[in-house]
């Protein structure tokens, strides 16, 4: 199974689910301003991304690891790292009292 990417909080899993986090970053060019003008526009700078890809079962994240380990060329084990994560269920209870 191809892991599923999270894109917002409604499509985090409930209870118990097996993840890998994807690791990478972005340069973005500075603008002629900031070349020119220092202190003006926006500088170069480097933006970091974590992808939060979920797992329908242990069995398909465990081959997932394996098949990452085993192509270290592609994959650098500083670049994801897999979890195990539970998403607790939250409840809110009001208690009204008249004195």
């Amino acid at each position: 199974m191809i892991g599923t990417l999270v894109t917002g909080v409604s499509s985090v899993p409930d209870g118990e689910h097996f993840v890998i986090l994807e690791f990478s970053s972005f340069m973005v060019p500075g603008d002629e301003r900031s070349r020119t003008h220092p202190g003006h526009g926006y500088p170069e700078h480097t933006e970091t991304t974590v992808q939060y890809v979920v797992y329908g079962d242990r069995a398909s994240w465990e081959a997932e690891i394996k098949k990452r380990m085993t192509a270290t060329l592609v994959y650098s084990p500083r670049q994801w790292a897999p979890l195990i994560c539970r998403r607790p269920e939250i409840g809110v209870t009001v208690d009204v009292r008249i004195k």
